[in-house]
């Protein structure tokens, strides 16, 4: 019992306790928006305690008194279904907390771990990630471009890729080596560049316009980055 109450944060609790304690007045009061905002509350109380899953357990208890009280609700109104969709959102915030928690922490151990040996020395396993998941998105976008069975949706699919110039000039700014990461960040564009030539021999020239575009995206974002390279460079 007495860890327990060491482990607690009392701020917390009382916000759960208050929400389940107020909610038959805001749901009687406030437009569904609300409600549902009030609710997401509870997948976003546990995130803000140092021992989520303590509070994540009592959030969940939170939620099934807000769902015993919308039951009785509905018995005195007749009115079906309310009860239904507070269920899935209930459920959708407190898993999404969950998954928050665990993107958290991942991230939180990869910033502090780096690479050991060869030109990745000193590089955060993190940012060596985002550069992943940038090379992972090229792939997807542009394999989905080609398997497309129209030009008007290859060209929206294609065009999922103007975020990686953006992301590829900033994570440069993060590795130890400057021109190291604007080289893979480089290899990583290439793809959809390259990938458009094909793409507008099977589909047409507004591949050619989304190329076009792809590419002063890339100068201009580039461009930037090298700038403020340089200026860092000289202060």
């Amino acid at each position: 019992m007495d860890w327990l109450l060491t482990q607690l944060d009392w701020r917390l609790l009382c916000a759960d306790i208050a929400l389940v304690a107020a909610y038959p007045f805001y749901r009687t009061r406030l437009p569904g928006n609300g409600v549902t905002a009030l609710l997401a509350v509870l997948g976003i109380v546990p995130l803000l305690a140092q021992y989520f899953w303590l509070h994540w357990a009592l959030s969940a208890l939170a939620a099934f008194f807000i769902l015993a009280i919308e039951g009785h609700l509905e018995q005195r109104e007749k009115n079906h279904g309310t009860g239904c969709a507070l269920l899935v959102i209930l459920v959708f915030a407190l898993g999404a907390s969950i998954g928050l928690h665990l993107l958290i922490n991942l991230t939180g151990r990869l910033a502090h771990s780096q690479l050991q040996g060869g030109v990745a020395t000193g590089w955060s396993a993190l940012v060596l990630s985002l550069y992943g998941l940038c090379a992972l998105v090229a792939c997807a976008y542009t394999f989905a471009a080609w398997q497309s069975a129209d030009s008007e949706q290859s060209l929206c699919r294609y065009d999922m890729n103007v975020l990686l110039p953006i992301a590829t000039a900033i994570l440069p700014h993060f590795v130890p080596n400057f021109g190291l990461g604007l080289a893979l960040g480089a290899a990583i564009c290439a793809l959809p560049w390259l990938a458009s030539w094909p793409l507008e021999r099977r589909f047409g020239p507004p591949l050619a316009q989304s190329r076009q575009d792809f590419s002063h995206l890339f100068a201009v974002t580039w461009g930037i980055s090298l700038l403020v390279w340089g200026l860092r460079q000289l202060s």
